[in-house]
């Protein structure tokens, strides 16, 4: 699963590059984050309909749909058959901005983080769903979203874990958000990333606390002191 990530690039220009022309809310608004968590508000591009523009606004961290669960991370292999997801597959694809998660080895206590990212500290882009409803107490709009997980790369074997988020690259990453791209298709999109791109540190357990947010969250062990 991904638990945690940072976002802590707000140069958000990086995206013309890669081909994806954004238009920002109104009300977007974010500060560098270095360890996001679930229930909290995330940057999150998306698109409502053909040919629509992208939007970049913030979303929070945590599917809630129609049942009263949020859902932090969906497994790519099951979504199709997953009531839950099914239904978001074909409008409601989205991509979540990060430049690093963080992982929990198995099996071992206490568990230490590990700070994952790409070799050349670049940030990257999520595959993930979104949804929007209206909460039936206030009345309130609540826009969601959830991080999509694949099968661990050799890297992330050797945390050891299993999962890691589905990060897509410029090419599959506009695939994924176009909404002509066919949900077989998008599916095929959601491979593990190359392990020979990334790389993985261990990080203080300071980043075991969710309120724990500075730029030393990110930092080799060795060099939090």
């Amino acid at each position: 699963m991904c638990g945690r990530y940072s976002v802590t690039h707000e140069d958000w220009s990086i995206l013309d590059s890669w081909g994806i022309e954004v238009v920002r809310e109104d009300s977007f608004a974010f500060s560098a984050r270095y360890n996001m968590a679930p229930t909290q508000q995330a940057p999150v591009l998306y698109t409502t309909a053909l040919k629509s523009p992208v939007s970049l606004g913030l979303f929070t961290w945590g599917l809630l749909p129609d049942t009263a669960y949020a859902t932090i991370n969906a497994r790519a292999e099951t979504l199709a058959q997953r009531p839950t997801f099914r239904p978001l597959l074909r409008n409601h694809r989205c991509l979540i901005p990060a430049d690093g998660f963080y992982e929990w080895g198995k099996g071992r206590s206490p568990k230490v983080p590990h700070y994952i990212h790409m070799q050349n500290s670049a940030p990257f882009l999520m595959a993930g769903l979104h949804t929007r409803r209206t909460h039936p107490k206030t009345g309130a709009i609540l826009r969601t979203f959830t991080i999509i997980t694949t099968a661990a790369n050799e890297l992330m074997k050797n945390i050891p874990h299993d999962r890691m988020p589905a990060i897509l690259d410029q090419a599959t990453a506009r695939h994924w958000l176009d909404p002509s791209t066919g949900v077989a298709d998008a599916l095929s999109l959601l491979q593990p990333y190359p392990a020979q791109m990334m790389q993985a540190h261990l990080v203080s357990a300071a980043v075991n606390n969710w309120r724990h947010d500075t730029p030393d969250c990110i930092l080799p062990a060795e060099r939090n002191t």
